[in-house]
């Protein structure tokens, strides 16, 4: 049993009793963090419209929520900066790119803000659409943002270097699976490079090594493997906060040791 002086905060000895019910403390941290991001995220979307403050997609206009990842470092501009960086050095060539596991539309605006080529997205949640259809229009891009309702109609709308994005959550050899059968079906694709978000399967295990030996069975070339990097969660302009509020800005919930996988395919 824990214990704690008559004098403490009432939020501690609340702590103490659920502690004394049998949760433990990294149960009741891990739910008081998730419960302090909803708040910050809360008070982030009463100041709409969301803006993204810095990094590669400086300046536009999130839908103002989320589905499964987190808002705050999107706004931050710290969101899966392995991915920016990825897409600064090899995706300045392309002239149009997929995204496959499109949520709420943060990577069509993005690309078609930074390269302004067409954008063809697609996800299994109903939510999507709208939220994608949103941002295209405060950003002024519906011209180049599509949200598709399948991944052959996402395909069938690219052309000539293509740069596609897959984060689907566990489900990616399905997918690939689908665009090795769908991709031959149209002509107007010259050169593809992918980046591939790993996840870990249903054993728990990363299946990092699974998807390279999958692509490198399929003709693809692995260029480079993007370790994910915690301290790249970290914003300057954030330093004057708590060490905690830094935490909970660029948290992106996402489990340790996740990778981005680059790899190219190219069409003789």
């Amino acid at each position: 049993m824990y214990f704690v002086p008559d004098s403490s905060p009432v939020e501690d000895k609340a702590i103490c009793d659920l502690i004394n019910k049998g949760l433990s403390p990294k149960q009741l941290y891990r739910a008081a963090f998730t419960f302090y991001g909803c708040s910050l995220t809360e008070d982030l979307i009463s100041k709409s419209p969301v803006r993204v403050q810095a990094g590669l997609f400086k300046d536009i206009v999130l839908f103002p929520g989320s589905f499964g990842s987190q808002l705050l470092p999107k706004w931050l501009g710290t969101y899966e900066a392995e991915v920016q960086t990825l897409l600064r050095t090899h995706a300045r060539d392309a002239s149009s790119f997929i995204n496959i596991g499109c949520a709420e539309g943060y990577y069509l605006t993005g690309i078609a803000q930074w390269l302004r080529i067409p954008c063809f997205g697609t996800d299994l949640d109903p939510r999507s659409q709208q939220a994608v259809q949103y941002a295209a229009a405060h950003n002024t891009h519906s011209h180049l943002v599509h949200f598709c309702p399948s991944i052959q109609d996402a395909i069938s709308g690219a052309s000539g270097n293509l740069l596609c994005l897959v984060d689907v959550d566990g489900n990616e050899l399905a997918v690939l699976n689908e665009m090795q059968q769908l991709l031959p079906t149209n002509q107007n694709i010259h050169n593809i490079s992918l980046i591939l978000e790993t996840d870990r399967d249903t054993h728990g295990q990363h299946n990092t090594p699974v998807l390279i030996d999958w692509l490198s069975d399929h003709g693809w070339q692995i260029q480079t493997i993007a370790r994910q990097n915690p301290h790249l969660r970290f914003e300057g302009r954030l330093s004057d906060k708590s060490f905690l509020d830094q935490v909970a800005y660029g948290a992106e919930g996402r489990p340790g040791g996740q990778a981005w996988i680059y790899a190219t395919h190219y069409r003789g």
